[in-house]
């Protein structure tokens, strides 16, 4: 053993013997064995087999973001060592538990489904601080950019009855003309805009929220994006030609719930109601508050300074409802995912075709994800992919007051869903490994109840 390493090794073990450091480590074997899907259950194990700085860095950074965290209080668990405790309901929960504190999460709705039934559900925490209001299954949540799953879906039933084709222009369909002034004559296709491709951006989606608030009609879309418009800016296009690159863009999923009205002469919102929420008997899902319970709604919150500050109830109807305006329960957020993951149906209700379905979970436009971690289908990502090689696809959702997931994995037919009421757009990086510990435990947790 080299001087160097001898040294390496003496100040690992002088760190040891201070109790302080003993609990990070304990805490980081917790998080190690959460990110490792239990293929490695000690971070030391690691340390003391690699002798790289790069290893040195990662040891000395990860022990200083624990120790700065203020959440030493809360005592690590243990690690199982019996395969039963690695199974007990109990200790899973606790797992949770623990999470949502270092997430800030006041509340959270769980939902694990296996090929079409739930198997698995659980609510965590409140739904609002001050009245002590605990969590239930009929706590409504803002689900954010799940909504465009919704979206696509609608569209694909439209496509199904031939209203249109997905490479169409959609100027064919729109009272205004869509184009980006950088490249006028390379149409944008309603594929384009499924699948992030319309070199529309992403920048400009505040304006479109704050007016969506005010429920500013869909009618308004032609003063963002037309050059004579009272609210355009250039920024809402990218400098590429539409086809060329990934990029998402919530906006346009603005322009794709204005064609649903534009073919169907309904608003968005009856659309869906009538041909999705009702069907799938999701009764606790809308865009707009006045469907849905009050006394369910979950009080958004935000994390700051080291408090929740909580938010009024709100909605994101009409201008931004197609991108964003879902609120909805992990419960009947489920019977959508088991239409996709169930070629199309749920509960013998036939949605969508088992082909439309394979083509809404393609990859559309292979090799453009210059900008982007994960591929798109149709109003579906591709991506990502947990340690233990497994590939997840579907979707996200984050908004002010309000964070989701609706992942699964095709090739074990398992399908996650998960609901809370805080997000700030501020994360910090212990929240942000506790989203990815929650999301691998949830998956470890779903393998072993199909296993047992």
């Amino acid at each position: 053993m080299n001087s160097h390493n001898v040294f390496y090794t003496s100040g690992i073990v002088f760190l040891l013997t201070f109790p302080r450091v003993q609990q990070c480590i304990k805490t980081f074997n917790w998080y190690y064995s959460l990110f490792s899907m239990g293929k490695t259950t000690s971070i030391m194990s690691h340390i003391f087999r690699t002798n790289t700085h790069r290893t040195i860095v990662m040891f000395a950074v990860l022990l200083l973001i624990t120790m700065s965290q203020g959440q030493l209080s809360l005592q690590p668990m243990a690690l199982p060592t019996a395969h039963g405790d690695k199974l007990s309901l109990d200790y899973f929960e606790e797992q949770i538990t623990w999470l949502m504190k270092l997430a800030h999460m006041p509340s959270l709705s769980i939902c694990l489904i296996k090929k079409d039934a739930i198997v698995y559900t659980h609510c965590f925490g409140y739904a609002n601080l001050r009245k002590k209001t605990l969590a239930t299954e009929e706590t409504l949540y803002l689900a954010g950019s799940i909504s465009k799953v919704v979206t696509a879906t609608a569209l694909m039933q439209l496509y199904e009855q031939g209203r249109f084709n997905l490479d169409d222009d959609i100027n064919t369909y729109l009272p205004f003309n869509l184009r980006n002034p950088s490249y006028p004559d390379t149409p944008i296709t309603i594929r384009m805009l499924l699948a992030h491709q319309s070199s529309l951006g992403n920048k400009e989606i505040l304006p479109f929220i704050f007016l969506s608030l005010l429920n500013v009609s869909n009618e308004f879309l032609q003063e963002f994006f037309t050059s004579q418009g009272k609210f355009y800016t250039p920024g809402i296009w990218r400098n590429v030609p539409p086809g060329e690159e990934a990029y998402y863009s919530s906006v346009g999923y603005d322009v794709l719930g204005y064609l649903i009205e534009q073919l169907t002469n309904q608003s968005y919102e009856t659309y869906c109601h009538d041909h999705i929420f009702t069907p799938l008997n999701m009764h606790n899902t809308s865009s707009q508050l006045t469907n849905l319970t009050k006394n369910n709604l979950a009080t958004p919150y935000l994390w700051l300074l080291g408090h929740y500050i909580p938010l009024p109830n709100y909605e994101i109807d009409n201008l931004c409802a197609a991108a964003g305006g879902l609120q909805t329960t992990a419960n009947d957020l489920s019977h959508l995912m088991i239409v996709h993951m169930n070629n199309g149906t749920y509960n013998n209700i036939h949605l969508l075709n088992k082909e439309t379905i394979d083509l809404m979970h393609r990859i559309q436009y292979p090799g453009s994800e210059k900008h982007n971690i994960r591929r798109y289908g149709l109003g579906w990502c591709i991506g990502p992919t947990l340690p233990d090689g497994t590939h997840l696809e579907g979707h996200e959702g984050a908004v002010p007051g309000g964070n989701s997931y609706m992942l699964y994995s095709s090739s074990e037919a398992v399908g996650v869903i998960y609901l809370t009421n805080q997000y700030s757009y501020i994360v910090k990086p212990m929240e942000l490994l506790s989203w990815i510990g929650l999301r691998n435990r949830l998956f470890l947790k779903a393998d072993t109840i199909f296993r047992v």
